[in-house]
């Protein structure tokens, strides 16, 4: 039931107007605002019109550069409202593009500055906002602690409307998550919410997620009432998408109770919708479950014909699935041709659909539960190493008890004398054996703690920066292999084009993962060496090259030479050049200078660059070594930090918001 889930969140992509009507449209908005007078009124009407998340509204630049002109209105006549929304807009728009990191350092702005205005109804959105960030990355955890904070000033302020969405979003979290009882706990309240104000899409949402889950449980006579009641409504809206999503719902309804033919006619309508609509995955769902329907209803009548159109259908769905680049409903589809191929006699065919099936069903499982299983392996050895070290713990308190019994017994039973003494003094000596023996373990324990710190880092850094390269590059791979019939020539420039990016990508990150690892050996040091600053700027420059678009500057007056490891030193250099490149996008005039200096008898390496600067939250992972996840290419500021404590290289950043970034390295 993934299915209807998956096309109730993606229904929102579907364009709302014909393109020559939609242009009309854009060109007659551009050139009303060209004319307006730069005030609030101007900030307001930017604003309204650039939050939509719709990417067909706008292209993707007129729409930044639109936000970014109410921005710069908004601050240049000291408009702070007007200046939170436009942060809105801009998390909306790197929403939309899949951003994470840019949505959600814009919602925080935003939240800063609503919070500083003291604007409750906003700061209640921006946690609604960052919210969903979160849970469109799967992170429910964070997701449910900005709802929950949305939910609590909404609640005081008795805003219904945001209570509608918050609720339904919290439902939408457990319900990934596994948790019926919340789910439907949360979603009755949303429910609640949207009818006392009315908001029947709303309840559309809601009663489809309900019946998602009742089928899910087969409680089909429940599922039946939710599908049926977000149908009608549906039909009341003319909402031609959920009207879709209905229609499938109940096709699966009566796939479940068997009667096939009622399925099909009510899969095939939802199939016609969603072609008006333009909805790509909702066709591919449809194709899906009638592909299954029909299958189920040859095993029934045995027709040929069944078999063909089942055959024809979970081919559409497959070709939808990967031209749109998802993989959730591929291992059915494979499974069902397979059985269809075994059918037909067709055992070639047949087993390399069960193949694809089993690749695309382990490739699913690996991502969904490769995090928990490790997650649980690590609570089982911190819980075995803290069994350990009680045990030990014991050990010691009960020779403890011993000796002092031992001294007490030596009391009463003086005139033994010699002996028990000699006994005593041994078993002191034991004890003492026993202590030290214990205090080494206690050693060894912490150095095990540090290896095994390093060992996390380590495969944390693997399992981000390599587990989604090696993926994309063996699922390209096995699909043009032995699929290539499913691919048209556009398909296959497009998969070459990511397989060389992605080959690209790979080995920068091995050749960085490989420089870090070094620097972790216990055994493996740096090599010191004489060599000239300029050799270093040089290859640097060499690097670099194929930069054009920015100014390079490198100053080294006094020629001065180094003693370090120069291959250390080359790669913290190119990664902070890497780090400044990226500040650079969308400055006019970047400019990035390399300086090396003496002072006081120490000799300095900076990189100044005049990009948009950044807090001392974004610099963290230079000083905390407990930053250790990886991010989309290389290792950046963790690697840096590494390999500058192996060389002994003092690290020390000024930045500045709308003024640039100088990083200085003392050696």
């Amino acid at each position: 039931m993934k299915k209807i889930h998956l096309i109730c969140i993606l229904f929102s992509l579907i364009s709302f107007a014909q393109d020559d009507e939609r242009q009309i449209k854009i060109d007659s908005i551009l050139s009303a605002l060209s004319k307006m007078k730069e005030d609030t009124a101007k900030v307001n009407m930017i604003n309204r019109i650039t939050f939509r998340r719709d990417p067909f509204y706008f292209e993707h630049d007129t729409r930044k550069k639109l936000i970014l002109q109410s921005l710069a209105i908004a601050r240049k006549i000291k408009y702070k409202k007007g200046e939170g929304y436009a942060h809105v807009c801009l998390g909306q728009y790197y929403a939309a593009l899949y951003d994470k990191d840019k949505a959600l350092a814009q919602y925080n702005k935003s939240l800063a500055i609503y919070t500083s205005l003291k604007i409750d109804v906003k700061i209640a959105q921006s946690y609604m906002y960052i919210g969903n960030i979160y849970a469109d990355y799967n992170d429910y955890p964070k997701a449910l602690i900005y709802y929950f904070k949305a939910v609590k000033i909404n609640e005081q302020i008795k805003n219904y409307d945001n209570l509608v969405s918050n609720y339904g979003n919290i439902a939408t979290v457990y319900n990934g998550l596994g948790d019926d009882k919340k789910t439907i706990q949360y979603g009755n309240l949303s429910i609640k919410y949207a009818k006392l104000i009315h908001w029947e899409p709303a309840l559309i949402s809601n009663y489809i997620m309900f019946g998602q889950l009742y089928i899910k449980q087969n409680n089909l006579k429940q599922a039946q009432q939710y599908i049926a009641e977000a149908y009608r409504l549906a039909v009341k809206n003319s909402d031609d998408n959920n009207i879709a999503v209905g229609l499938i719902g109940l096709g699966i309804i009566q796939q479940k109770k068997e009667n096939y033919i009622e399925a099909i006619t009510k899969l095939s309508e939802s199939l016609q919708r969603f072609s008006s609509i333009g909805n790509s995955m909702g066709m591919a769902t449809a194709h899906s479950e009638l592909g299954l329907s029909y299958f189920l209803l040859y095993k029934t009548d045995k027709k040929k014909e069944y078999l063909a159109k089942s055959k024809y259908n979970l081919i559409q769905s497959n070709q939808l699935y990967i031209e749109n680049e998802l993989i959730d409903g591929l291992p059915e589809n494979y499974l069902h041709l397979s059985k269809i191929n075994e059918i037909e006699k067709n055992y070639k065919e047949s087993l390399i659909n069960f193949r694809l099936h089993t690749q695309f069903k382990d490739s699913i499982f690996n991502a969904d539960k490769k995090e928990t299983i490790k997650n649980l392996e690590d609570k089982r050895e911190i819980e075995f190493r803290d069994k350990q070290l009680k045990i030990n713990k014991l050990q010691i308190e009960n020779k403890e008890r011993q000796k002092w019994f031992l001294v007490a017994g030596l009391g009463f039973a003086i005139i033994i004398g010699g002996l028990l003494l000699y006994q005593s003094r041994k078993r002191k000596q034991s004890n003492l054996k026993l202590q030290l023996l214990n205090q080494n373990l206690d050693a060894k324990n912490l150095e095990l703690d540090e290896a095994n710190k390093a060992k996390t880092r380590f495969f944390s850094i693997l399992n981000h920066d390599l587990r989604g390269p090696v993926a994309n590059l063996v699922f390209f791979l096995q699909l043009q292999k032995e699929s290539p019939e499913m691919l048209d020539e556009e398909s296959i420039q497009r998969m070459q084009d990511k397989t060389m990016s992605g080959a690209e990508n790979l080995l920068a990150s091995m050749e960085d993962i490989l420089q870090w690892s070094k620097s972790q050996m216990e055994n493996f040091k740096p090599q010191p060496q004489q060599f000239q600053i300029t050799t270093l700027f040089e290859d640097t420059k060499k690097h670099f090259s194929s930069v054009e678009n920015i100014q390079f500057q490198f100053e080294n007056p006094s020629n001065l030479a180094l003693v370090t490891d120069e291959n250390y030193l080359k790669t913290i250099v190119r990664n902070l050049t890497g780090n400044a490149i990226k500040a650079l996008v969308d400055v006019q005039h970047p400019m990035i200078i390399w300086e090396a200096f003496q002072e006081n008898g120490n000799t300095y390496l900076s990189i100044t660059d005049n990009g948009k600067g950044a807090t001392d939250e974004e610099f963290k992972a230079l000083y905390d070594e407990k930053e250790v996840s990886g991010i989309k290419s290389g290792l950046g500021l963790h690697l840096i930090r590494d390999l500058a404590k192996a060389i002994d290289c003092k690290i020390k950043v000024d930045s500045k918001i709308n003024e640039g970034t100088t990083i200085t390295l003392k050696l």
